[in-house]
């Protein structure tokens, strides 16, 4: 198998693994806790995953791509921008979490909406120290290309969350579930950095001070974009839950947690690429590169409209499975939000090959630029909207946000590779997409769907529109397939040429 397709699938089975993980926690919640509760958990959460950066200072991406360049030249780096990595992370993760407590209550009524709510502030500290240390471990197992070790290590943390909520359900407490939680996936990722303290005795370790520098520099310039990206999904239900009751808010988050969790469609791509075109541009590979990224931005366009076409078809009965029915009520803020699924996933499947390209932060500026706009749109839709309509107002609020940001994504992978999207080459597998989106219409009004019959047509759907990109040589499918089938490949140019 061809190690980019090996990355691949083992990146794209630890990301679907998480993603399964996931979704049963918060379908565990949803139909033993209620919305309030499950509500307070997806709060916490999104607030976890907006602070998410910090806990790394930008290191998760930093630290993969620095090892990734200089490892083949001095293969001891790696392990100096892991000492060095690990300590800054550390070390301010502590002074943080001292900071988050002692303004806990402050805190809580800024993120919140409510002072009472302190006592969501500790688990947040705890998880975001374990997060940081994972980011450590994960991002230099991704730079050396054990993917195989990185995609474990992902799986189980994973699990972490799903066992904390198996174990202390029947508490009712978010606060005590997030705290396990957390303290599980600190040892988790202290067990998988095992291997790499055991070859610390390798290194010298004169150069940590300049390769934290390194580290910092390049993180750093990224982290307001990162926090930014976090921003998007979090700052709506932020503002909301000063408004509206939670049990409103819970259908922001909720479709704030699909939005995410779709991104397992596309983020394999750019956790394995990010290493791998570090590498290319350093060999001085360019048109291999532009290859890769014009095949991997095709790619995300054409996956991310059929899922969203798929989805919002299906979302009433996905909520009503997944959450239970008292979630499935209303659920027309969860759809204006999925209506942004394309351009999300094209900036989830591409922001690590932006980050590849320059040591320019591209991706920080076009997510403060998105940051912005969502900011000045919410302004004023407190000024404009009734409180009825306040969160489908930041729904299309997001969107429109999203919309800027893939747009800008797409100016900057024209500026870095000379890349221009050929819509011409997308026009089959979205007409399809579409004519599957109808297919799945129609069913659903004629035949009502079970929750089984349901998955067996998208798999089949699924199915059809892969087969239909590949026999229309759409060139994203037709890289995929020479990575898959080399040989067979080789064989079908010979013969075209004879």
């Amino acid at each position: 198998m061809h190690p980019v397709v090996r990355d691949l699938t083992v990146t794209a089975a630890a990301c679907l693994a998480n993603f399964a993980a996931g979704l049963f926690v918060i379908s565990l919640f949803g139909h033993l806790w209620g919305l309030a509760l499950l509500g307070e958990y997806l709060l916490l959460r999104r607030v976890a995953n907006w602070f998410q950066p910090l806990t790394h200072l930008g290191m998760g991406v930093a630290l993969p791509r620095y090892i990734a360049y200089s490892i083949s030249r001095s293969p001891d780096s790696a392990l100096e921008y892991f000492v060095a990595s690990a300590a800054c992370i550390i070390g301010f993760n502590s002074a943080l979490g001292l900071l988050l407590y002692h303004a806990r209550n402050p805190l809580s009524a800024l993120l919140f909406g409510d002072a009472q709510l302190s006592r969501l502030v500790p688990p947040l500290c705890l998880l975001m120290l374990g997060m940081g240390a994972q980011a450590a471990v994960y991002g230099y197992y991704r730079g050396i290309l054990q993917m195989k070790r990185a995609g474990a290590l992902q799986v189980v943390v994973a699990m972490a969350p799903l066992t904390a909520a198996i174990l202390l359900y029947r508490l009712r407490s978010v606060p005590a579930v997030v705290s396990f939680a957390g303290c599980l996936i600190l040892l988790i990722a202290a067990g998988f950095a095992v291997p790499i303290l055991r070859n610390l005795h390798r290194g010298s370790f004169l150069n940590v001070r300049t390769r934290a520098a390194e580290l910092l520099k390049y993180g750093l310039a990224r982290l307001p974009g990162d926090l930014s990206t976090g921003a998007l999904l979090a700052v709506g239900p932020i503002v909301a839950m000063h408004f509206v009751p939670i049990t409103v808010v819970s259908q922001l988050l909720i479709a704030s947690a699909m939005l995410a969790a779709l991104t397992v469609s596309t983020e394999p791509l750019g956790l394995v690429f990010l290493s791998r075109i570090s590498m290319m541009l350093a060999s001085g590979r360019k048109e291999d590169v532009r290859t890769y990224v014009t095949c991997l931005a095709q790619a995300a366009i054409d996956i991310s409209v059929f899922l969203s076409i798929q989805v919002l078809v299906f979302t009433d009965i996905l909520v009503r499975m997944w959450i239970g029915p008292s979630a499935s009520n209303d659920v027309a803020v969860i759809r204006i939000v999925l209506a942004g699924v394309p351009f999300y996933l094209f900036y989830t499947g591409l922001r690590s090959v932006i980050d590849a390209g320059s040591i320019r932060p591209h991706n920080a500026i076009n997510t403060v630029a998105s940051l912005t706009a969502l900011g000045l749109m919410i302004s004023l839709s407190l000024w404009t909207v009734p409180r009825s309509f306040l969160v489908h107002a930041i729904a299309m609020s997001l969107v429109l946000s999203l919309g800027i940001l893939a747009f800008l994504n797409a100016a900057s992978l024209s500026a870095l590779y000379a890349v221009r999207l050929e819509w011409k080459e997308s026009i089959i597998p979205i007409c399809s997409a579409f004519a599957f989106g109808a297919v799945a219409l129609a069913c659903r009004h004629w035949f009502g769907l079970h929750p089984f019959a349901m998955g067996t047509l998208e798999l089949l759907l699924g199915s059809a529109f892969l087969l239909v990109c590949f026999r229309s040589g759409v060139p994203w499918v037709q890289l995929v397939w020479r990575l898959l089938f080399p040989h067979q490949a080789t064989l079908q140019n010979h013969q075209r040429v004879t």
